[in-house]
C-alpha cells in the first residue's frame, strides 16, 4: 500500500495460476483474514491514500453458464473498513463482453490507476480511476478508437504510445 502499512500477496496451487489473495499487515507481520479467490491474473491497485484497492476478479463458478467459469471478469473495489467482500463495490464489468479482457494498472509513480479493455487481440480503451464521495469514477481516457494504445502520467500529462495511423506505433502527449 501507499503508507507501506499492507501489502496484498497471492498464491496459488501446484501452478494453476488461479490464484487466492491474502492481506497482511506489516505493522503485526500477520494476515487480516481477508481472502479474495478467483483471481487469475489479477492484481491490486491502491487508492492513493491507502483507504483500499481495486481488483479483478473471476466469478463464482455457480454464477455463470456451466464452461464460462474463465469470463465474465469484474473489476471491484475493496475499502480497508469494509470487512466483508460482499459489501465491495461493484466498478466495471456487468453487461459486457463475456471474454472481454481488463486489466488494472498504475502509472509510472503509482499516483493514477487506470483500467484497460478489450476483446483479446484487437482495440482497447483506457479509463482513468478515481474515488469521489466515496465511490469509483471512471474517466474515459482513450475510448473508441480503432487502436492498441497505453497510456501513462507523470503530473498532468498523459504519455500514449498508439498504433493508430502508426504501424510502428508513435508516442503522443495529452495535458487534463
Amino acid at each position: 500500500s501507499p503508507d507501506g502499512r499492507w501489502v496484498a500477496y497471492f498464491r496459488d496451487k501446484k501452478g494453476s495460476e488461479n490464484s487466492t489473495m491474502y492481506l497482511r499487515d506489516l505493522g503485526t507481520g500477520k494476515d487480516t483474514g481477508l481472502v479474495i479467490t478467483r483471481m487469475k491474473f489479477s492484481g491490486v491497485r491502491w487508492a492513493p491514500d491507502a483507504s483500499g484497492f481495486w481488483y479483478t476478479r473471476l466469478p463464482d463458478p455457480d454464477s455463470v453458464p456451466a464452461g464460462q467459469e474463465q469470463q465474465h471478469r469484474r473489476v471491484r473495489f475493496h475499502r480497508l473498513a469494509d470487512p466483508l467482500l460482499l459489501d465491495d463495490e461493484l466498478v466495471y464489468g456487468t453487461g459486457r463482453p463475456d471474454i472481454e479482457s481488463m486489466s488494472l494498472f498504475s502509472s509510472t509513480d503509482r499516483a493514477t490507476t487506470f483500467l484497460s479493455r478489450g476483446l483479446p487481440y484487437k482495440s482497447d480503451d483506457t479509463f482513468e480511476l478515481t474515488r469521489v464521495d466515496g465511490k469509483t469514477v471512471m474517466s474515459p481516457l482513450f475510448v473508441g478508437v480503432d487502436a492498441i494504445t497505453g497510456v501513462d502520467k507523470v503530473g498532468d500529462t498523459y504519455l500514449l504510445t498508439t498504433d493508430l495511423d502508426a504501424p510502428r506505433r508513435r508516442v503522443c502527449t495529452a495535458t487534463s
